[in-house]
C-alpha cells in the first residue's frame, strides 16, 4: 500500500489510472501471461486506489506463495505502461465515468463533495477522475505518478496467514532488492473553506426514476482521538 499523495483537480483519476495500469503487463511478462500465472495458482492479484493510498495484493495458498509472490513482485517493480494498453485502460474508464451520469445517488455524491470541498480541494474531486481530467492524462503523467509515489519509503507491506515473520522476510528481501527509496514530495492539503450558512444544491435530472438526497458537513480530523467513537456514533 502506498501514499498517493493528492492528485490536482486537472488530474483527477491518475491514481487510481495507475493502479489499474500495474497488471496490464510488465516488462517480463504480458497481461495475459500475468492473469493466466495467477489463474493456475488459484490466486488472486488485485489493484485499488482511493483518494489517499493505492494498494497491490496477492493472495494465494501458502504452497503456492513463491510463485504467485514471483508475479506480484514483477506487477510492482517492472510495469510496462504501454501506450497500447493505457489506450485501452483509459476507453474503459470513460465509459465507466460516463454511465455514473445515468444514477441519481452517483450524481449526488459527486455534487456533495465538490460543494463540500469546493473545486480547489483535491477530496472535491472523484478518485476515478472526471471524463475530462482523464482525457489529458498521459503516459508521461502515469510513469512520473509511478516513480514518485510507488516506492519502500511511502509504502507499508501487510501480510496475513500461514507464515512466519523470518520466512517472509526472506522471500521480500530476495524479490525486492532492487527497490530503492528515493525522496516523496511532501504533501500540503489545502484547508476547505468552512461552511457557514445552510445551502441547497439542485441537480435537475428530467425523467429519472428517483431522486437522491444528501446533506452533511465538515467532521473531525482523521488524527482527533475522537475519531472512531464518532465512527461508533454514527
Amino acid at each position: 500500500r502506498t501514499g498517493n499523495g493528492a492528485n490536482p483537480p486537472d488530474k483527477a483519476g491518475l491514481a487510481d489510472l495507475v493502479a489499474d495500469m500495474l497488471d496490464e503487463g510488465t516488462l517480463n511478462r504480458s497481461a495475459t501471461r500475468i492473469a493466466e500465472e495467477i489463474a493456475q495458482l488459484g490466486a488472486t492479484l488485485s489493484t485499488n486506489a482511493t483518494w489517499d493510498a493505492s494498494s497491490l495484493s496477492v493472495s494465494a495458498l501458502s504452497e503456492n506463495i513463491d510463485r504467485a509472490l514471483d508475479v506480484w513482485a514483477d506487477v510492482l517493480l517492472e510495469p510496462a505502461f504501454f501506450v497500447e494498453d493505457l489506450a485501452r485502460v483509459r476507453e474503459n474508464l470513460l465509459s465507466t465515468l460516463a454511465r455514473r451520469r445515468d444514477s441519481p445517488s452517483l450524481v449526488a455524491g459527486l455534487i456533495f463533495a465538490r460543494v463540500l470541498y469546493g473545486e480547489h480541494h483535491p477530496y472535491g474531486w472523484p478518485p476515478g477522475g472526471t471524463e475530462e481530467s482523464v482525457r489529458r492524462i498521459t503516459r508521461g503523467d502515469v510513469q512520473a505518478f509511478f516513480q514518485r509515489h510507488y516506492r519502500p519509503n511511502n509504502a507499508v507491506l501487510v501480510v496475513a496467514g500461514d507464515i512466519c515473520e523470518a520466512e517472509l522476510r526472506a522471500k521480500m528481501e530476495r524479490r525486492l532488492a532492487g527497490w530503492k527509496p528515493t525522496p516523496v514530495p511532501k504533501l500540503l492539503m489545502p484547508r476547505p473553506l468552512m461552511i457557514d450558512r445552510t445551502r441547497i444544491f439542485l441537480v435537475d435530472k428530467a425523467g429519472a426514476p428517483q431522486s437522491s438526497i444528501r446533506l452533511g458537513l465538515f467532521g473531525i480530523e482523521r488524527k482527533n482521538p475522537d475519531y472512531y467513537r464518532a465512527l461508533v456514533m454514527n
